[in-house]
């Protein structure tokens, strides 16, 4: 990329005969060093499983956010088990 005090015509220069394979290249360098980016072939039955799990998280965020009558600790303790794997929840519970 080009330094940033240059001019926004030289960027457009560089963006036009470069950005496609910066971008490739970002993609890659991101697929690599951050396990992201995979395609995901869920059956149906588990994209179901995942809309519940994200269903129940909205529910918890939303009572979260109303005026409910929740402590201190049950509140940060929600924040800090959400979205965490069912399998990190159930080892939870026997601490």
């Amino acid at each position: 990329m080009p330094n940033s005090g240059q001019s926004q015509q030289r960027f457009e220069l560089w963006s036009q005969t470069n950005y496609s394979a910066w971008a490739e290249q970002v993609n890659k360098t991101v697929i690599n060093y951050r396990n992201i980016n995979h395609e995901w072939q869920f059956s149906s039955e588990q994209q179901q499983v995942l809309q519940r799990y994200y269903d129940a998280n909205q529910l918890l965020l939303d009572c979260l956010h109303s005026n409910c009558e929740v402590t201190a600790a049950i509140r940060q303790e929600i924040e800090a088990t959400l979205l965490l794997p069912i399998k990190e929840l159930e080892d939870r519970e026997w601490q």
